[in-house]
């Protein structure tokens, strides 16, 4: 089984309101009832599902709209080795983990034994809902977009900022290297994608204002969010706080 989840735009708070458990808490819910029901084959026998690949297809966590790129001098298409340029993307993912820690917590436990759960099938092919239910392996994969795009920077300091969104994701990411932007980077996605023969990718590579042929540097529209819109918001709540 495959799914599929993008723009989930998970933010550190500064900047916005963030997800509500809830929503995940109905995701989880849902993702539960969807396995069961891949779980009924063609031949209308039940059978268990034997993995669930579960795919973030971009701009999972928003690291542009953050208002902490006005406080100093570096923005995302600055020097990438910059060391105020990853101590100030370091602060935001924090901020963002922080935040959604609630609701990262049940992404999180989809990837244990007791996260996706399904009823056992019975000798006659039937589901056995009385009997104790049965785990299906999940792997989360998560693939860039153009608002977290600098989780496909190459280096060292930003394989760190990488582990530790991999820890409270519970992702199946390698830690050592960037997270893909196009299923070709990476020959798990890749390998699932072909299984069930789809292909996925984020929608940035359509709108040249948000992708400039290279994933692993800035674009127009990531100037427009920080410098018009972002310093706008900015502005308007110090004008506001004044009276």
């Amino acid at each position: 089984m495959l799914v599929f989840i993008s723009d989930l735009h998970l933010q550190d708070g500064t900047s916005g309101s963030y997800h509500q458990p809830n929503a995940f808490q109905l995701f989880a819910e849902r993702l539960r009832y969807l396995a069961t029901r891949a779980s009924y084959r063609s031949d209308g026998s039940y059978r268990p599902i034997d993995r669930l690949d579960l795919v973030l297809l971009g701009d999972t966590l928003d690291l542009i709209r953050s208002p902490r790129w006005l406080r100093g001098d570096v923005r995302p298409w600055s020097d990438p080795s910059a060391p105020e340029l990853t101590q100030t993307l370091s602060e935001i993912i924090d901020g963002v983990l922080a935040a959604n820690e609630p609701s990262l917590s049940i992404l999180r436990s989809f990837a244990t034994s007791t996260g996706v759960c399904v009823a056992p099938a019975g000798q006659r092919g039937q589901p056995q809902f009385g009997a104790p239910p049965q785990s299906v392996p999940v792997r989360i994969f998560y693939l860039v977009g153009n608002t977290d795009w600098p989780l496909h920077v190459a280096g060292r300091a930003y394989d760190l900022m990488r582990q530790k969104v991999a820890h409270q994701m519970g992702l199946a990411n390698p830690l050592n290297g960037p997270f893909p932007h196009d299923a070709l980077e990476s020959d798990d996605v890749l390998e699932s994608f072909r299984r069930h023969r789809v292909f996925g990718r984020h929608g940035d590579v359509f709108d040249p204002i948000h992708f400039a042929e290279d994933r692993s540097a800035g674009s127009l529209g990531d100037a427009i969010v920080i410098e018009l819109i972002g310093r706008f918001k900015l502005h308007m709540q110090q004008r506001m706080a004044l009276g």
